[in-house]
Formats: structure tokens, sequence, C-alpha cells
């Protein structure tokens, strides 16, 4: 399995090149366009601090890009999320299903008990896999049969 890792850092005014800088990192050194195989890449996206109203946007953008490049297994690292409001629940939501209805999935991993208490009060957990640690999170993806 192959995780590729960007860090960007989530800014409204930077939208567009943090996707730019997203859409360079998926390609690794030497790779042409249109020889990854997708299925045994594991996209990770770790975002820093919040992820709230102001933020959605482009945190979309990079998730979007993501998938849109054929990415199918989507890991969001939460560890270093401390706010998190309904936009960006909402933003979750949505790219799982855009996501799954390309064949893929989206999985957390890292969320503080703090978050976790505002996703379970909204079901999230029941329609989204979150993970305690990468490690399962890469088992779980290794283990997914892609459509």
């Amino acid at each position: 399995m192959l995780l590729l890792q960007p860090r960007v850092k989530l800014e409204r005014r930077w939208a567009v090149l943090i996707m730019i800088t997203a859409v360079e990192m998926m390609m690794p050194e030497g790779v042409k366009e249109g020889e990854i195989d997708f299925d045994d890449v594991i996209c990770t996206v770790t975002p820093e601090k919040k992820l709230s109203i102001d933020l959605a946007q482009g945190f979309w953008i990079i998730l979007k890009t993501f998938v849109d490049g054929g990415c199918r297994k989507l890991l969001v690292n939460m560890e270093n999320v401390s706010f998190l409001d309904s936009a960006g629940i909402g933003t979750l939501i949505n790219i799982m299903k855009l996501i799954r209805h390309r064949g893929g999935d989206l999985a957390l991993t890292g969320v503080a008990q703090d978050l976790i208490q505002i996703l379970d009060m909204v079901n999230f957990r029941k329609f989204i896999k979150v993970f305690d640690t990468v490690d399962q999170a890469v088992k779980f993806f290794s283990d997914m049969q892609l459509k």
C-alpha cells in the first residue's frame, strides 16, 4: 500500500494554491499520469486546527481534487483538529458520498474524544469509519474490496 500524505495548511485565500499543490503531490516522481493504480493507494489529508465554516470550502477542494484525480481510499487524519462545526461535518459527509459513488471509501483517524462526542450526537460513525490509529485505518483499506 502506498500512503500519500501531503501536509497542507487550510486557509481560505489559498484554496487554489492548495488545490494545485495537492494535485502535484499525488504524482510520485517518475510516474506518468494514468500509470498509478489507485487500488493500492491511500490518500491521506491531515487538516490543521479546525474544520469550520471559514475553511470548509478549501477543505472540500482538496478532498475533491484527490477523488477527481482517482483516489478511492481517502484517510482524513484529524490528530491536529480541535474544532469541528456543522460545515466541517457536512464537508466530510459530502466527500464520503462522492467517493462511495465512485467505488471507494473514506475513513477518519486520530479524532479527539470531545469531537467524537459531537460526531456521535449526529450518528456520524454509523456511516463513516472512525479509527483510533492510522495503522487500523490502513488495515481497513488494505482489506477493502473496491467496486
